[in-house]
């Protein structure tokens, strides 16, 4: 094909390589599946039969069991070194196939070594797989039996047969769903999932180091700022008159507060006594406490591998509360095909430069040309915020400290992140014969720290207080119950209870038109919400700046939502739902055909999911799609799920049913694909946690249980879940009288939290008793260890910034920081410059990143005329 003599040499390493690969996949394939049907191949077997030999007349039956330990522990190694050899050719590979596109320059040729490589892998990966498919079914007829093979069946699922059946028999594989793709094969050792199958929830006993210390002291300092603060301002009568625009938003927002305490006045040396008494007893408690690991030593070693596990992606289920573990290849292929597959929502931005005043795409874009991109997008939509904001505040006269609360600096933009959607997938199907296309995702677009999230927390608060006044709004999960049973039975005699729920809704609304209708109800009932000192212009401008700014990042590339809400911006909730209710006011509640419907009964809906009493399956869809009509785009569709016969209907946390004499049934309900995982019992939490956890499971299945049959069932519900987390008396916590509500809390004095480490019961208590003793204004809040959700998931898996300038090794002030790069914010530093004279030692706090502060201190020092003040 005219290639030279060095680049023939490369194709054929591609090759040999690419052979290799396949051959090795296909053997990891067949280990696989004999550690799963419990079969030992015949290399294993013949490797110990020397070992066998050698204890001769000893104990047959304990050799047996020896003997089968090394086997599969030989087993296991042998599947590890797989991964291993895997992952080193996959590397050579991409270095064989860098060095053909470098050395051939002519594309076509380049093409034809790739497709040919393509076919001959198929070729070798069909043949391998069919010798080794053979050999392991002759393995599986002389370890098992003939019998065993005709049924599908493997030796331990026969022994499991036979055993009697248990309340929980749960094991830990059946607690985590691993993504094993053909396409993006990933392996898990027992070690590894076993620490999954605990939950995201559960927190890993911390160990006590210098660090857990040191953090405990910063807690304790911020706890007397905050006492000395809190004695000043009852010191201070002048206080009492009303409250600021800004004091009223930063209590209804705490998260616009800034992370810095400013230093409170020098009075309050009793204070100080008595808070470096209780912070020495606090930290002595703590060095002497032994706290003891609530993992045992598979599951150690399980944590510490998936620490060191960088080729894995690990995150939360979107409904089923477990773990779901795919390779960090196979999440950013299914996160790019949903927005490639959704292109009527999501679009590319392609970075361009500007060509005499005019915008040019770029051709040959590189990384740093997209690092530019997402600074110059992120510049631009912070400028129109602050911008906004300041306009607003000078034309409405507001504080300063009002226009200081919502002022962005350093932010980033939003980024995309996927959640799986288990609970779509059937129970028993085979993940691994689905595509990437036929899995179903949730996109949630995080906006934390993002240019508009100010301003949305402001609009939050706005916005939601409306929700009252939409008629069929439910405030939480059980207030359609409370409706449902005042009904009359006669009236409710030959309905049934059926459900709704909208089609992605946030991503199917029109933002204009959500933004018009918010406007309209806000204009209907201003008077009555809080505005913070705003009028109803100021209002609609922040919204459309808020929503309009649609864009995101994935893997470093910018995108933007053409259409609907982020799934994760805080003002999009109630926008979405009072889009629905105008659909709703201008259809089921306008039709005159609504008065002699059985909606008037009952028509309830908790964000996207409704709930009313219809005769037929044929009415119940009738008045959906007299909902959806409303939407002139045509893109709100309902899901109706009607009862067939006599059966349940699920409606949020409760089944539904609507008897032939007209009562109504309810009883707990939890979905069949969720996995049961709740808060461990052997979670590093405190004992009250954990009984608090069971008390309102059964508080919540006697609350929705409307008779002893299904309170019976509703019982058993929370029994098993609650076995099946480690719980061993749940009955032990239904200490709650049936009928009975929540006990009702006694209303304390506002009290400065502090936050301690739990180390057990026994230090609990005796800080507790030393806040009493000397009458410290404190409320203690012992924070568990760690948990598995906090340590391996991340909402920016692969967005993440590591430095300023995007490259720590190139980035001279990353080294100088201990334990942290450049990026850190909200930071309070002490620096001893050598540079300076003898040493000068600098302490401050800065809100920017610190890379910042550290690059202002060295251009000071290099040219010290231009930073007389630095």
């Amino acid at each position: 094909c005219g290639l030279a003599q060095a680049d023939l040499e490369w194709a054929r390493t591609f090759l040999g390589l690419s052979e290799k690969l396949k051959t090795l996949e296909q053997r990891l394939n067949f280990l696989k599946s004999c550690k799963h049907h419990n079969v030992i191949p015949t290399f294993i077997v013949n490797g110990l039969k020397t070992g066998y030999q050698l204890f001769r007349g000893r104990d047959s039956s304990y050799i047996n069991q020896l003997l089968s330990c090394i086997r599969t522990a030989s087993l296991n190694f042998h599947i590890r070194t797989c991964h291993d050899e895997i992952r080193e050719i996959k590397w050579k590979l991409c270095q064989a196939k860098t060095g053909i596109h470098q050395r051939v320059s002519d594309q076509l040729i380049f093409h034809e070594i790739m497709c040919t490589a393509r076919d001959y892998m198929s070729y070798v990966k069909q043949y391998h797989k069919e010798r080794l498919k053979k050999k392991f079914n002759w393995l599986l007829w002389k370890q098992h039996g003939r019998n065993d093979i005709r049924r599908g069946t493997t030796a331990a699922e026969t022994s499991q047969q036979s055993q009697p059946s248990q309340l929980v028999n749960t094991s830990p594989s059946d607690l985590v769903t691993v993504l094993n793709l053909d396409t993006h094969p990933i392996q898990l050792d027992d070690n590894e999932i076993s620490l999954l199958s605990r939950g995201p929830g559960f927190a890993v006993a911390p160990k006590i180091t210098e660090r857990l210390l040191h953090d405990v002291r910063i807690s304790l300092a911020q706890a007397s700022y905050g006492m000395k603060w809190k004695a000043e301002m009852e010191r201070d009568d002048s206080n009492s008159v009303q409250e600021s625009s800004a004091r009223q938003l930063k209590l209804a927002c705490p998260r616009l507060q800034t992370p810095f305490i400013s230093t409170p006045p020098t009075r309050g040396v009793d204070i100080d006594v008595k808070m470096n008494n209780f912070s020495k007893f606090v930290i002595d408690t703590i060095q002497n406490s032994k706290v003891k690991s609530n993992l045992t030593t598979s599951q150690l070693a399980g944590l510490k591998s998936l620490r060191q596990r960088k080729d894995i992606h690990i995150a939360v289920s979107d409904k089923c509360g477990d773990f779901v573990v795919s390779t960090a290849l196979a999440y950013k292929d299914l996160t790019i095909t949903h927005l490639k597959s959704n292109s009527s929502v999501y679009r590319w931005i392609e970075p361009t430069r500007m060509v005499k005043g005019t915008a040019a795409e770029v051709k040959v874009p590189t990384e740093i040309t997209f690092r530019n991109q997402l600074k110059n997008k992120r510049d631009g939509i912070e400028m129109e915020c602050n911008s906004l904001i300041q306009d607003v505040v000078q034309k409405r006269g507001l504080d300063k400290r009002f226009l200081n609360l919502l002022m962005s600096h350093n932010t980033t933009l939003p980024t995309m992140y996927t959640l799986v959607k288990t609970h779509k997938i059937p129970p028993g199907e085979d993940i691994a014969n689905k595509s990437l296309e036929e899995l179903k995702v949730r996109p949630i677009v995080s906006c934390t720290g993002s240019p508009t999230e100010k301003l949305a927390s402001l609009e939050t608060r706005i916005i939601t207080p409306l929700l009252d006044f939409v008629p069929c709004h439910l405030k939480n999960i059980h207030e359609h119950l409370g409706k449902l049973h005042e009904l009359n039975p006669t009236e409710l005699q030959g309905l049934k209870f059926y459900s709704a729920d909208v089609c992605a809704l946030f991503t199917n609304i029109n933002v204009n038109k959500s933004i018009e209708y918010v406007i309209e109800l806000a204009s209907e009932h201003w008077e009555e919400i809080q505005t913070f000192g705003l009028e109803l212009v100021d209002v609609h401008r922040i919204l459309e700046v808020v929503l309009r700014n649609s864009f995101f990042t994935f893997n470093g590339r910018l995108y933007q939502q053409i259409y609907g809400a982020f799934i994760g911006c805080s003002v999009s909730p109630p926008c979405a739902m009072i889009y629905v209710y105008k659909m709703e006011k201008e259809s089921v509640y306008a039709d005159s055909s609504f008065l002699n419907s059985a909606m008037k009964l009952f028509y309830g809906r908790y964000v996207d999911d409704s709930g009313s009493l219809a005769r037929s399956k044929e009415e119940a869809i009738e008045n959906c799609s007299r909902i959806s009509a409303m939407d002139e785009d045509g893109k709100i569709r309902w899901e109706v799920e009607y009862p067939e016969g006599d059966e349940y209907i699920p409606f949020l946390d409760t089944e539904i049913k609507v008897k032939d004499d007209g009562q109504v049934s309810t009883r707990y309900y939890r979905k069949p694909q969720n996995k049961g995982i709740s808060l461990n019992y052997s979670s590093h939490h405190q004992m009250s946690t954990k009984e608090a956890v069971a008390k309102n499971f059964y508080r919540t299945a006697r609350e929705v249980s409307s008779g002893p049959q299904e309170l019976k069932h509703s019982l058993h519900k929370v029994d098993e879940l609650l076995s099946k987390n480690g719980y061993p008396n749940p009955r032990a916590n239904d200490s709650i009288a049936e009928g009975s509500g929540k006990r009702d809390k006694k209303r304390q004095p506002h009290l400065i939290t502090v936050c301690i480490p739990y180390t057990g019961e026994r230090d609990k208590n005796s800080i507790r008793r030393e806040i009493k003793k000397n009458g410290l204004p404190l409320r203690p809040i012992f924070t568990p260890g760690k948990t598995l959700k906090q340590e391996f998931c991340n909402s920016r898996p692969l967005d993440r910034a590591k430095c300023v300038l995007g490259n720590p090794e190139r980035c001279t002030i990353c080294p100088l920081i201990n334990n942290g790069s450049c990026i850190r914010r909200g930071t309070v530093y002490q620096i001893t410059c050598e540079a300076c004279n003898v040493g000068v030692r600098y302490q401050g706090e800065v809100d920017r990143p610190l890379h910042y502060r550290i690059g202002e201190h060295l251009r000071a020092m290099i040219q010290p005329a231009s930073h007389e003040n630095n």
